[in-house]
C-alpha cells in the first residue's frame, strides 16, 4: 500500500495560518485604534504646510575614495530644517565645521540621501521651499570643500 507524506504541505498550511490570523489581529487593533501608527513618517500636506509631526533623522554616511567619512543630516540649528555635511579625514575622531548645502530659509529640508566617487559628493533631499514638495540634488567636485546651489530635479511624468 501506497502512503503519500503530507508533511510539507502542512508546513505551508500553517504559515499561511499564522500570516492570515496576523494580517486579522492587525486589521481589528485598526478598527480600535485607527490613529496609532508604529512608526510614522511625515505626509506630503504636512510638509507642503510646514507642520510635521517629527521629521525623519537620518545620518547617511560615505566614504570617498580617499578614505575620507563624508556625513549629512538634517537638523534645526537656524530655526529651519536644513541640510548639512561634514567629514572627517581621520576615521571619525575629529569632523571639520559643518556646511549647509540645502541654504532653504523658506521651506523644510529632509530625507538625506549621500554617495561619493573619487573628489565628486552628491547629496540629495527632499524640501518644500517652492510650496510643493520636491527632490533636490547638490553636488561638490572639490571633496566637499564646496557645493552648488541646490538643483530641483525634475519631477514631471514625460515619456
Amino acid at each position: 500500500m501506497y502512503h503519500k507524506n503530507n508533511a510539507g504541505l502542512t508546513f505551508f498550511q500553517n504559515i499561511k495560518f499564522i500570516f492570515i490570523v496576523f494580517i486579522f489581529i492587525v486589521g481589528i487593533f485598526n478598527l480600535f485604534f485607527p490613529s496609532f501608527t508604529f512608526a510614522q513618517s511625515p505626509s506630503l500636506s504636512s510638509l507642503k504646510e510646514n507642520k510635521c509631526c517629527v521629521p525623519i533623522l537620518l545620518a547617511p554616511m560615505s566614504i570617498d575614495d580617499n578614505g575620507d567619512l563624508l556625513i549629512s543630516w538634517a537638523d534645526n540649528r537656524t530655526g529651519n530644517w536644513e541640510i548639512f555635511f561634514t567629514k572627517s579625514t581621520d576615521n571619525g575622531k575629529t569632523f571639520e565645521d559643518s556646511i549647509n548645502v540645502s541654504n532653504s530659509p523658506n521651506g523644510k529640508s529632509e530625507n538625506v540621501e549621500i554617495v561619493s566617487e573619487q573628489d565628486n559628493i552628491y547629496i540629495t533631499f527632499w524640501d518644500n521651499k517652492t510650496g510643493e514638495i520636491a527632490p533636490y540634488i547638490v553636488a561638490s567636485e572639490n571633496s566637499g570643500e564646496t557645493f552648488n546651489r541646490p538643483l530641483l530635479l525634475n519631477t514631471s511624468n514625460t515619456s
